[in-house]
């Protein structure tokens, strides 16, 4: 096959230098890298283009691929001017400069003022800076900005709040967020707006307020599901609770009551362990992986108890076959067992909390029983999104606490048993990795799954 004439040959340009070059002439290869960035694209001829000298030299220097000296095969004159300009500004930014102490800087109070120097040009060889105009501009930039923010937390909160709820309405999540919430409203002097958005195990209402802007202007109704459980319980969530939520603080804590009917042999809790090892009973919860399902397979681990599940559609329901005879055993918490306990329709064998319940003060806690570790409550909290400024977690955090302070809050608290626990963001954002280091393993173990 005829050779292509030597005008037809392909174009080559070297991209690296040339092994065993000299390091002056490598070091002038690299000064030159702006220019090879077009060198495959056409141009008009550059009279004064340095690459055509250097490329001589390159080819008395080594041997290698052809070099081409051609100046119409590199870019633009605009690009040869642009790297000049761009090398003017890094040989002004690093001139030395010395400090000039003003006697007023404008706008920075106090000592800071006198402490502050403005960066100017020196010949002298001292050492220093330049703050540039680009570098100018984005300091004024971002300090508007920060400014902007300041001024933004200040106003806090500038209209209405959600507060979105991930149960249906009349339950207990939705009774406490409204009652909170009208409190919260007098505080912030802003409406605070209930919104329930119930399904998937509160996985909706999550990704909702996840998702929502930093702002402080969202909050989300929490509990063990969607912070503890839901990782575990999901292979695959539209949030990270660990990472897209911060804590403003609790609501309170549901003690949970394990109780029989009056007429169940077993005379206490020791009783029923004994029993259950000849016959195991079968006891009932609210629903599968609910705080009352995982509370009890904790306790059968840590007590010997042998009892198989029954799960539920709510606590009313396991209550009622309870009574009915269809089940043996409940666990069942504060705000749902309390009225039973009290009027005498079931008999409560302990209570799983750190100390007694004072409106059940009879009924003794499996600590005292000789079980320390067996503890777990039902507890509910608010979260915003995670990266809300810590000002406005903290306003956040002062309504919340002024709000279930309040005597209507704290009645009904009373009333069901309810235990107040005033954890700052902080502490209740420990208080969660606790509470998800002993019970996601758990979950784990025992294999349950909510989305298979």
């Amino acid at each position: 096959m005829r050779a292509a004439p030597p005008h037809r040959e392909p174009r080559r340009c070297a991209a690296s230098p040339p092994p065993a070059l000299d390091p002056a002439l490598r070091a002038e290869w690299q000064a030159l890298r702006p220019f090879r960035r077009h060198e495959r694209r056409p141009g008009r001829p550059l009279g004064t283009d340095p690459r055509p000298r250097l490329d001589a030299r390159l080819r008395a220097a080594t041997t290698g691929p052809p070099w081409r000296a051609r100046p119409e095969h590199y870019g633009r004159s605009t690009t040869i001017a642009r790297h000049f300009r761009r090398l003017g500004r890094r040989r002004q930014q690093a001139r030395p400069v010395k400090e000039v102490r003003p006697a007023v800087t404008p706008d920075i109070p106090g000592d800071a003022a006198r402490a502050a120097p403005m960066m100017q040009p020196d010949s002298t060889g001292a050492g220093g800076t330049m703050l540039g105009r680009r570098g100018l501009i984005g300091g004024m930039a971002a300090a508007g900005l920060a400014a902007g923010t300041a001024r933004a937390q200040a106003r806090f909160p500038e209209r209405p709040l959600r507060w979105v709820v991930g149960y249906p309405p009349g339950g207990a999540s939705d009774l406490f967020a409204r009652l909170i919430a009208a409190q919260m409203a007098v505080s912030l002097g802003q409406p605070v707006v209930v919104e329930n958005r119930p399904g998937g195990g509160a996985v909706v209402a999550s990704e909702t307020v996840a998702r929502a802007a930093p702002d402080g202007h969202t909050l989300l109704t929490v509990d063990n599901g969607i912070l503890v459980y839901n990782p575990a319980l999901y292979a695959r969530l539209p949030y990270d609770p660990d990472r897209d939520f911060q804590g403003v603080g609790f609501i309170g804590r549901f003690p949970l009551f394990i109780v029989v009917r009056p007429d169940n042999p077993a005379r206490d809790f020791a009783d029923l362990v004994a029993r259950s090892k000849v016959q195991a009973p079968n006891y009932g919860s609210p629903a599968v992986a609910s705080p009352h399902h995982l509370a009890m397979e904790m306790v059968k681990r840590r007590t010997g108890l042998v009892a198989t599940h029954v799960p539920y559609r709510g606590g009313p329901a396991a209550m009622h076959d309870l009574l009915g005879g269809a089940l043996e055993v409940v666990c069942i918490d504060t705000s749902t067992g309390l009225p039973f306990i009290r009027d005498g329709k079931v008999r409560a064998l302990c209570v799983l909390g750190e100390r007694r319940s004072p409106r059940a003060p009879e009924v003794p806690t499996l600590r005292e029983l000789g079980h320390p570790e067996a503890v777990a409550y039902g507890w509910q909290g608010v979260s915003v999104p995670a990266g809300t400024p810590a000002p406005v977690l903290a306003r956040l955090h002062e309504a919340l606490l002024a709000g279930v302070a309040a005597e209507e809050v704290q009645a009904r608290f009373r009333d069901l048993g309810i235990e107040d626990a005033p954890l700052d963001p902080e502490a209740f954002q420990e208080f969660v990795r606790r509470e998800s280091a002993l019970w996601r393993p758990l979950i784990r173990e025992l294999g349950i799954r909510l989305d298979s």
